[in-house]
């Protein structure tokens, strides 16, 4: 790590595949810009992975975190993110911790105006979101491994 100001933000851990997921914020000094390091570190082999550094959402800069969950699984994380530039509006990154490939779960709205984006839970291998746009506020269930996202009311109906 080079010389700038971090700590250690959000963690979480994965009894079953002894991995913890976890971040380090670069903290803003001066003309440095706040961002969001995200590792995993495997307990049995000793081992750390860069999985990403989150520099800015959506084109805005001085990203913070505010929290991270992992499925039951350990095989995806949620970062719950925002950008104080951006008036601190909330957005949830999805990682695939084996690939680390990720999703912007805002991307996958179209044509919706969403002001927060929270992530609840996970529900199995679904991730529980609650999106705010304007005065509404609606439930939405995520399926990272298909990248469905689908209102909660609809995932709930019978097929």
């Amino acid at each position: 790590m080079t010389e700038e100001n971090y700590r250690i933000a959000s963690l979480a851990f994965n009894e079953e595949r002894s991995t913890i997921v976890f971040t380090i914020q670069v903290l803003q000094e001066g003309a440095q810009k706040s961002s969001v390091k995200v590792f995993s570190y495997d307990i049995n082999s000793m081992e750390f992975k860069f999985i990403d550094q989150v520099k800015n959402i959506a084109g805005k800069e001085n990203v913070a975190i505010e929290s991270l969950i992992i499925d039951p699984t350990g095989s995806y994380a949620a970062l719950k993110l925002f950008s104080e530039d951006e008036g601190f509006k909330t957005s949830v990154f999805v990682y695939d911790l084996k690939n680390n490939k990720k999703v912007d779960i805002g991307s996958l709205l179209k044509d919706v105006d969403i002001s927060t984006i929270h992530s609840k839970f996970w529900d199995r291998n679904h991730l529980v979101l609650e999106l705010v746009s304007k005065e509404q506020t609606m439930s939405y269930l995520y399926n990272p491994e298909n990248g469905k996202l689908k209102t909660f009311t609809t995932a709930a109906q019978p097929s």
